[in-house]
């Protein structure tokens, strides 16, 4: 019925894959290469944010963002300079937090590449550090975000998690340990014109959460 209403297209040409070679070595410049292939400029402008006691990373993921707001972040929020949120320790400031306000994301401006730390009020995770720094981490938030504004998405839950294995197995992961949003571990994969995350929630259970530039990289995992 959705192939009668909404009849499948050729994809064209989609965003590639050269980044990822960067990932490991230099993930501030596989950032700028995979925004520049995924995200286009549209016209308007985040807020700059240009101070002297911003990591060199967060400079240059708010430059790229000027010219492509969404980076800034759709279904969670990197915050500009002067929202940032005082942490509960001397020397930590919360720079990015969950769209609901449960989770905030925080680290010491202090430091060249910062340790990043995960902040839900009180509960469970109760300051935990993410596996990756600030530069690395940016390039998982920009990620997501992209996946989850994309043109085409889908979402899977309760799902098992040898099911997940079959689905990314076409895929290739992103190489960076797995991040902590919205639960731990949370690993990324990627495909022309797709972007994956699989959110493990125990007991051989996970989410599998997706976002295409054409309905056609769903439709190759099963989704329509």
């Amino acid at each position: 019925m959705l192939d009668r209403a909404l009849p499948p297209t050729e994809p064209g040409e989609l965003p590639g894959l050269e980044w990822l070679g960067l990932v490991s070595d230099a993930p501030m410049q596989a950032l700028e290469s995979f925004v520049t292939a995924w995200i286009p400029e549209d016209g308007s402008s985040a807020e700059a944010s240009e101070h002297d006691d911003v990591p060199a990373a967060l400079v240059e993921y708010y430059r790229l963002a000027q010219a492509r707001p969404a980076l800034m972040g759709v279904q969670n929020r990197l915050l500009p300079v002067v929202k940032w949120a005082a942490g509960r320790d001397v020397g930590m400031v919360g720079f990015a937090h969950e769209n609901q306000g449960c989770h905030l994301w925080l680290m010491d401006p202090s430091e060249a590449d910062p340790t990043v730390w995960i902040d839900d009020f009180g509960h469970s995770w109760d300051m935990v550090p993410e596996r990756e720094p600030l530069s690395a981490f940016l390039l998982q938030f920009a990620l997501f975000e992209t996946m989850m504004n994309a043109p085409h998405t889908a979402f899977g839950q309760q799902m098992e998690v040898a099911r997940a294995r079959e689905l990314t197995s076409s895929l290739t992961p992103v190489p960076l340990r797995p991040w902590r949003w919205p639960a731990d571990p949370s690993s990324l994969f990627v495909a022309p014109g797709l972007i994956a995350q699989v959110v493990d929630t125990g007991d051989d259970m996970c989410e599998f959460w997706a976002g295409g530039f054409h309905r056609s990289v769903l439709r190759s995992l099963g989704f329509s």
